[in-house]
């Protein structure tokens, strides 16, 4: 079958209540089953017409959709960096962040993935891993109160989680990068 929404869905829903676009193809269809049912002089041209007319329409339609979707999407997007930038040492789940933004975990994976190129908890993480490089360079806070300030009960566990994401240890990335 061929599609001119090239690969969308094969059904395109228009609300009719106030749609100009849905009036006039409702018309458009209307003007070409007239047509199709009592042919006069030049109808299959007319009718060729008829249908580029429609088809067109229908592109405008779906251009139309494609970027009301898009604006959403760089909305919830720019929504998604900001709540991490806020909660991310609270250590949310990635079902807490769809919640905020009314989605669903896999809606908002399939986003992040989009975005930033990795899941929502990649995204999570790599957003806490830059703070505690951050503060391992710039600050002189023990390892111990700075696991706590990014949300660890467990210092032991921010090493293992550091050492795991980084390849070192908290204390030896930090020697490393005074020199």
């Amino acid at each position: 079958m061929f599609s001119i929404l090239k690969g969308k869905a094969d059904v395109m829903v228009l609300a009719a209540e106030g749609n100009c676009s849905a009036a006039r193809i409702q018309a458009l269809l209307e003007q070409i089953a007239a047509e199709f049912n009592n042919p006069g002089p030049a109808s299959i041209r007319l009718q060729v017409w008829q249908v580029r007319a429609l088809l067109l329409l229908l592109v405008r339609v779906q251009l139309q959709s494609e970027m009301n979707s898009d604006e959403k999407t760089v909305g919830l997007t720019v929504r998604f960096r900001e709540l991490v930038e806020t909660h991310y040492a609270q250590h949310w789940p990635v079902e807490r962040y769809a919640a905020e933004l009314n989605l669903t975990e896999s809606r908002l994976n399939r986003l992040s993935q989009k975005n930033f190129g990795k899941s929502a908890f990649g995204f999570i993480q790599e957003r806490l891993l830059l703070e505690a490089r951050r503060k391992l360079i710039y600050t002189s806070t023990s390892i111990s109160q700075l696991a706590y300030e990014l949300g660890f009960s467990d210092p032991a566990y921010f090493c293992r989680f550091f050492k795991k994401q980084v390849g070192m240890a908290p204390g030896t990335f930090r020697i490393s990068s005074l020199r």
